[in-house]
């Protein structure tokens, strides 16, 4: 499976020529059919996602439970990570298709960068499910904003 999905990525950023964006209000529609938003679509892989209020008065999206993603190589990052909520600060998406399929790829920044990097794979059609899911997080410090975006560039 971890192969699948690394083929699936690579496959994908070379699919089709597309700019990466970022959202930072999961309220906001997503690129889907539906009128699904972002919160709808980040919930397929965080179940307990809540909204709570942030600092500056708006809310913000707070993940909840233990977070268990499938690391994309043989370890994820194990740091000082703990059970306590993350808040979602933002997240970077690239809208591809992959043999002839409209997909979407998420990529979702916690609070500090904290314990995982989530990296997601949902059919951008239909009913937008979450066709896979992996943490890219090998060390203390990641980022696939940038990176997805100079790839589709």
């Amino acid at each position: 499976m971890i192969r699948i999905a690394v083929i699936l990525l690579s496959l994908a950023l070379a699919a089709s020529p597309a700019a990466a964006n970022q959202v930072f209000d999961l309220g906001e529609k997503a690129p889907v059919p539906h009128n699904k938003t972002w919160r709808d679509l980040v919930r397929q892989i965080f179940p307990d996602l809540r909204q709570e209020p942030r600092s500056d008065g708006r809310d913000g999206d707070v993940i909840y439970g233990k977070v268990d993603l499938r690391p994309i190589d043989k370890e994820a990052f194990g740091g000082d990570c703990s059970d306590a909520p993350l808040r979602i600060e933002y997240i970077d998406y690239a809208q591809v298709r992959i043999a002839g399929k409209a997909r979407l790829i998420v990529g979702i920044t916690t609070d500090g960068d904290a314990c995982f990097g989530a990296l997601a794979l949902f059919d951008g059609g239909g009913e937008s499910k979450l066709l896979d899911v992996v943490n890219i997080q090998q060390d203390a410090n990641y980022v696939f904003g940038r990176i997805l975006s100079a790839r589709l560039a």
